[in-house]
């Protein structure tokens, strides 16, 4: 139908953030890229929307006095060279986010 071709599509568009499940899954050993750390859902939401890549995205939620806290990272990467070529890729393609190594054993030492 002639409405169709009017509707744009682009599947590098469709996004999906992996969850606390996904991050309990990664080799402990391993690194990751956070990207975000905050209060906001709707920040973290649009972070991950600008910074989409081919490498996975997921996030998790701890708690403070404040109320919630979440943090977004990027990719699994088995070495911190690895990690740190990648984080350098992310800030050259979004140069306003000031990415930071962590190891998956911290993160998942914060959702047990």
């Amino acid at each position: 139908p002639r409405w169709m071709r009017a509707i744009p599509i682009c599947l590098s568009l469709i996004h999906i953030l992996q969850d606390s499940e996904w991050l309990k899954a990664r080799d402990a050993k391993h690194y990751t890229v956070q990207i975000y750390s905050g209060k906001s859902m709707d920040t973290l939401k649009a972070i991950a929307a600008a910074t989409a890549s081919a490498e996975p995205q997921a996030y998790y939620s701890t708690g403070s006095r404040s109320g919630p806290w979440y943090s977004l990272v990027e990719g699994d990467y088995s070495d911190a060279a690895s990690a740190q070529a990648a984080a350098a890729k992310l800030t050259v393609r979004t140069p306003t986010i000031k990415p930071w190594i962590r190891r998956f054993e911290e993160i998942q030492a914060k959702l047990r």
